[in-house]
């Protein structure tokens, strides 16, 4: 018998190097699909870990806010959460309180503990409007009712003065008064429950303060 040979290709059948050539083309299309599938699928992993580690940060923002116990003025009994709190509440006052024109402060706002009370209390509601979801309508209760109910409370309580919270050319707004001495009225608060007899170099403070002011042109 003759061996048999293989049967010859149609005549129509591309020549095996076309053949070769479409088939690595495919190979190269499907490995570029693969890596672009794996590009984007790496972007899209990075962007959740991005978003994992915000929340993440976010809820620890939250909870120091929300799991702080509250603290009043009038209640505190510890010197050091007393002078923490003046030193927290004079920094606030510097870049938040004070930056608005209807605000001003006398030189003794902390020899007022319903004055401190009061300002406190703000404080830590301007903290918790600007903090977790739907921020704005807290922020915009803070702006509309909680902040001016104080500071009339606060105008009231001082009485008026001549402060003036922007001066010519356009510098930082009056820094709250006395801040050297907080110390010394958080110290006397805790102990004794009322503030402190205000020493002469305090008195002389004051006097310098309520000098400065009173040569201070009005914005």
């Amino acid at each position: 018998m003759s061996p048999t040979n293989p049967p010859a290709g149609s005549p129509t059948d591309p020549p095996v190097e076309a053949r070769v050539d479409a088939l690595a083309r495919e190979t190269e299309r499907t490995t570029r699909r693969q890596e672009e599938f794996e590009n984007a699928t790496v972007a899209r992993v990075t962007a959740l870990n991005d978003l994992v580690a915000k929340l993440a940060d976010q809820f620890t923002q939250l909870h120091e806010v929300y799991s702080r116990p509250p603290q009043s003025w009038f209640l505190v009994t510890d010197a050091t959460v007393a002078r923490d709190m003046l030193e927290d509440l004079r920094e606030w006052l510097d870049s938040v309180y004070l930056r608005y024109r209807d605000t001003k402060l006398r030189d003794c706002w902390a020899w007022h503990p319903d004055v401190v009370e009061e300002l406190w209390v703000l404080r830590c509601t301007h903290r918790a409007a600007f903090s977790g979801q739907n921020w704005e309508q807290r922020a915009a209760l803070w702006h509309l009712q909680q902040r001016p109910g104080t500071v009339e409370r606060v105008r009231v309580a001082l009485g008026t003065c001549d402060l003036s919270k922007h001066v010519s050319g356009g510098q930082r707004p009056d820094a709250a008064p006395l801040a050297a001495h907080l110390d010394d009225v958080a110290d006397h608060w805790v102990t004794h429950g009322v503030p402190p007899e205000p020493t002469e170099q305090q008195l002389q403070h004051a006097r310098e303060y309520d000098d400065l002011l009173l040569h201070r042109p009005s914005s």
